[in-house]
């Protein structure tokens, strides 16, 4: 038997990775963010999608919210970050979304 077969190769792994990540911290690739403006809105349209893809690709969507609004200004709406247009478009509370990343 080798130290390979006997499991050393993942230690030494697991020990290199140990040692190289202990001094920096583990950087992720930045998303970039959307402000929606109706420039660039894009409205859901029906039918609205059962099954989506599963591709990261950040969208910005605007939904509607359960509240009813009795005093100005109502603020009736929130925005809230998807995966991807199809999954945003797949929430019946969705209106629409801006390509290009999460929200702001």
């Amino acid at each position: 038997m080798n130290w390979v077969s006997s499991g050393g190769a993942g230690l030494c792994l697991g020990l290199f990775l140990s040692i190289s990540t202990a001094d920096q911290p583990l950087l992720l690739p930045k998303v970039p963010t959307v402000v929606v403006t109706n420039a660039n809105f894009v409205a859901c349209k029906e039918p609205r999608p059962e099954i989506c893809y599963e591709v990261y690709a950040p969208v910005c969507a605007i939904r509607k919210l359960a509240t009813q609004c009795t005093l100005a200004p109502c603020l009736n709406t929130e925005q809230k970050t998807y995966a991807n247009d199809c999954q945003a478009c797949s929430d019946r509370k969705v209106l629409g979304f801006a390509q290009g990343g999460e929200c702001s």
